[in-house]
């Protein structure tokens, strides 16, 4: 795909680097190597160590491929003497967002920053010219639901792509997803946090370090006003953070190695989050009949290839909520079961089991729709306890949604 992200933990080479193909031109078969993470420790070998492959010193073959790179080199513009040839200009657009991977346990290792893991709807921000688009992680356009912070960087100087969070907040000042869903009925105040530049002006940002950038956007947004904010960086030893944002109430935390360059749609572990509360996503295979349109939903997620049932959640609905799910079912609806552990036994040790009998009380859905669940535990068969429903994700595609570990 023109990307290649390695990690070596030898004796000799220890580092971290990303190989990726210039863009500027389809046609060229350049490659940039791009040191990331901390600096690379230095290879033991000595300048009169002999090549066991070419029969010539290490000295020699520096010297020669120092002289390679220089007769390689652009040109340096007339402007400076010194400054490479002017980089071509990518006019800001969608970019698939980073991803972060889920961990157990903060890094110690200072080399990492770490910031808030808001409960919102990631957006890509993107402004050309005077047009502002507000992109979901899957490119639905989100403008109309929140002109306020499209208004708002309209008035923002330049063009640029932006990576972040919109956000409502409840009465505490702590991030609410519920609250956001319940945007659609009415309106509501949310905000903007930006926590990564990927285009300034038409300069793509992307293989800079994260520093780099996170100063980029500084001078880009200077002092934000409402609604846009710049996600703060929590200055304390991973421990004490985890701890301040459990006390808080607040979702969890992203941590983002010193140096890691942007990788889109990756998940490469430059980027992680630790959950302090149990949530996350979940399909929707199928549901029980009730009153209001459903009793409760039948929820499952995908592991190794297959669509495993893993709870009914049946608390947190309002009536409009219900209506809105009730109107998605009738255009998925389906005569087969979409899981593909289920039937369950009747010794199944979670509250009411699903089995060959109880599948016939059920209704059964092409499984498309994602929502997010609060949960107390996951039980050893892998089953959920104590669910709330806490809203629907249309920026999350039902492919991808696996157990958070």
């Amino acid at each position: 795909a023109g990307k290649m992200h390695i990690v070596m933990q030898g004796q000799k080479l220890k580092g971290e680097w990303i190989l990726v193909k210039e863009k500027r031109d389809p046609e060229s078969n350049k490659w940039l190597l791009i040191k990331a993470g901390e600096s690379m420790k230095p290879l033991s070998a000595k300048l009169d160590d002999t090549s066991a492959i070419s029969g010539r010193s290490v000295a020699a073959i520096t010297k020669a491929n120092d002289a390679q790179w220089q007769s390689n080199r652009p040109a340096a513009t007339t402007k400076t003497g010194a400054r490479l040839a002017k980089k071509k200009r990518i006019e800001p657009q969608f970019i698939e967002p980073m991803n972060c991977k889920a961990v157990t346990k903060l890094p110690e290792d200072g080399k990492w920053t770490f910031e808030i893991k808001f409960d919102g709807y990631r957006c890509l921000a993107v402004k050309n010219v005077t047009e502002v688009t507000l992109f979901s992680r899957n490119e639905n356009v989100l403008n109309k639901r929140f002109p306020n912070v499209v208004e708002a960087l309209r008035a923002v100087r330049g063009e640029f792509a932006l990576d972040g969070e919109i956000v409502a907040l409840d009465e505490q000042g702590r991030p609410s997803f519920q609250l956001l869903q319940n945007s659609r009925s009415r309106p509501l105040e949310v905000f903007f946090y930006a926590f990564d530049l990927l285009n300034d002006n038409g300069e793509d940002l992307q293989q800079l370090p994260i520093d780099q950038r996170r100063a980029a956007l500084q001078r880009l947004l200077r002092t934000p006003k409402d609604p846009l904010r710049i996600s703060p960086l929590l200055e304390a030893p991973p421990g004490q953070v985890l701890d301040a944002v459990s006390k808080l109430g607040l979702e969890g935390v992203v941590g983002k190695r010193d140096g890691s360059l942007y990788e889109p749609g990756e998940r490469s572990g430059a980027w992680i989050k630790q959950r302090t509360n149990r949530a996350q996503e979940f399909v929707v295979g199928g549901y029980v009949p009730g009153a209001r349109g459903f009793d409760s939903l039948l929820l499952g997620l995908y592991e190794t290839g297959r669509f495993l049932f893993v709870a009914k959640v049946k608390d947190g609905f309002v009536p409009r909520v219900r209506e809105e799910i009730s109107r998605d079912f009738k255009k998925l609806r389906s005569d087969t079961c979409p899981f593909t552990n289920l039937p369950e036994k009747k010794s199944a040790r979670r509250g009411e089991a699903i089995t060959a009998e109880k599948m016939k009380e059920c209704r059964w859905v092409k499984p498309k729709l994602v929502c997010q669940v609060s949960f107390v535990e996951w039980t050893d068969a892998g089953n959920l306890r104590h669910t709330t429903f806490v809203g629907m994700r249309t920026d999350k595609e039902a492919s991808e949604i696996v157990r958070d570990v």
